[in-house]
């Protein structure tokens, strides 16, 4: 199926690029109410514990990667990766490292093409 161009664009969009702090602040702390419970059931499950070495990808606000300090300790380590890490500053003063990162991009700084990663049925 042939995209338009400005549908290829939109695709790698952030979604909320264009917000207002307050307003994306909102909607992330509004998300992890509903999400976090789930999330920290599922750490605990996993069995998540000091020395642990933890990749959160899409962090969003930090709160899940501050759950996953709190959890891996002083002998672990957690990096939070997003798109727009503007909120996470509280993830890094927990003892996240922070990095900006899209998943999407590869080593050499470019979007790989969709039909490379898909087997032909």
């Amino acid at each position: 199926m042939m995209q338009s161009p400005a549908f290829r664009e939109a695709e790698f969009r952030y979604v909320a690029a264009d917000t207002a702090d307050d307003f994306e602040r909102e909607r992330l702390e509004l998300l992890g109410r509903f999400m976090n419970p789930m999330t920290a059931a599922r750490l605990d499950r996993l069995g998540v514990s000091p020395g642990w070495r933890c990749l959160e990808v899409g962090a969003g606000d930090g709160s899940v990667a501050r759950m996953l300090v709190e959890r891996v300790g002083s002998s672990g380590k957690v990096v939070a990766t997003d798109l727009d890490p503007r909120f996470l500053g509280p993830a890094r003063s927990a003892g996240a490292e922070i990095r900006r990162h899209d998943i999407l991009v590869g080593a050499w700084g470019r979007r790989p093409g969709f039909a490379e990663h898909v087997a032909e049925a």
